[in-house]
């Protein structure tokens, strides 16, 4: 049962009409945008997709809210896009730039980045598949030994991103990072999963199964060039700081192969656009 407040509407974000026609009717004053692929196997095998869904959709969806003058739009962004070694954080990066970009001359709309890490219980968390290994007796595989990630609790994150979209900005298109603590080593998680799960520790192996592509062993949070500044909200840090900015002719150039779904390899221009895009 929905309140009467919650109205759902299952629409792709990749049917532009439909979106401009929800955004049209209901007028709303905030838009948080989380729609994108974010499975990095899935997304290696299939890179259009990924720029046709995170990247595209995120520029049609910038252009709608400038154009009805939406009060902000909050995108929400990962800690893979930063020095990002798959193509999921890299059109997540596209994305942070594509806004940062934009939001330098808008005055009617304002625009926020909220990046952060790993969410414990999402979909794709690696919490439900090692409970699912658990149960079936084993083994808990993970990639790497050494393989550490930040995590916090979806109540945290929603927290934090709803607090975030409050903030008053120092300029428009300011990413905002959520402090995550220290990461954590996979390893050490799963042990813990195990002991809590009351089976005997001796009886589930661990086995590791060697990085994917695209893969880190550890991520990040911010650039190391990137000026970071405090808020007034505990856990929120902020950056208005522009790496690697590519041109508008770039954005344009890269814009139109992947509308018009041309035979020039838009991946070629996607790269060059991303110079701290480092495949794994």
């Amino acid at each position: 049962q929905f309140k009467e407040n919650i109205l759902p509407s299952l629409t792709d974000i990749k049917d532009f009409c439909k979106i401009e026609k929800i955004l049209r009717k209901f007028k709303p004053d905030y838009i948080f945008h989380t729609a994108a692929l974010k499975h990095i196997t899935f997304v290696e095998k299939e890179p259009l997709e990924a720029l046709y869904t995170n990247f595209l959709a995120t520029v049609k969806l910038c252009q709608l809210c400038k154009f009805l003058k939406i009060k902000k739009m909050v995108f929400i962004s990962t800690d893979k896009a930063v020095n990002p070694s798959n193509i999921m954080g890299a059109s997540k990066r596209l994305c942070e730039k594509y806004i940062q970009k934009i939001a330098s001359k808008e005055k009617d709309t304002l625009f926020t980045i909220v990046r952060f890490g790993n969410v414990l219980g999402s979909t794709g968390s690696v919490v439900p598949v090692f409970e699912k290994q658990i149960s079936e007796g084993g083994p808990v595989k993970i990639t790497h030994p050494k393989i550490r990630r930040f995590f916090m609790t979806i109540r945290e994150a929603v927290e934090l991103v709803l607090i975030s979209s409050q903030l008053e900005i120092s300029e428009n298109g300011e990413i905002f990072i959520l402090e995550m603590g220290d990461p954590i080593y996979i390893e050490d998680l799963a042990k813990k999963m195990i002991i809590l799960s009351g089976a005997d520790k001796k009886n589930i192996k661990i086995q590791f199964t060697g990085l994917r592509k695209g893969e880190k062993i550890n991520e990040e949070l911010f650039f190391k060039s990137e000026q970071i500044n405090k808020t007034n909200v505990k856990g929120i840090l902020s950056t208005t700081s522009k790496l690697f900015s590519p041109k508008n002719s770039d954005f344009d150039k890269l814009i139109n192969l992947i509308t018009n779904k041309r035979n020039k390899n838009p991946l070629e221009i996607f790269e060059k656009m991303l110079p701290e895009y480092k495949k794994e």
